[in-house]
């Protein structure tokens, strides 16, 4: 994964409370009804644009990173050991 984004533990996580969401946003509309007016653009849309987005997005990033060469993205090798094959006194001004 990523070193700068979000862990493994964390996506999990993110994926979990987006299913939550989902989960009580559907038994919401379910037992109250789906909402009529500016209430539908707020429960459905945004909500279900936050939620689902987030599930998504976690879903697809775990998706990536279940093998150790997959998910890094393009020319992300790039940068990676750029401190390999130097002397640890390299740098400092000693030999």
């Amino acid at each position: 994964m990523n070193r700068y984004g979000p862990s493994r533990g964390e996506l999990w996580g993110r994926l979990g409370f987006s299913l939550a969401g989902l989960g009580m946003m559907a038994a919401a509309l379910s037992v109250r009804g789906v909402p009529s007016g500016p209430a539908l653009v707020e429960v459905v849309g945004l909500a279900g644009a936050f939620f689902g987005g987030t599930a998504l997005w976690s879903g697809w990033r775990l998706w990536q990173a279940r093998d150790p060469g997959r998910g890094e993205g393009r020319g992300s090798s790039e940068g990676r050991g750029s401190s390999e094959g130097r002397g640890e006194s390299e740098g400092r001004g000693e030999s």
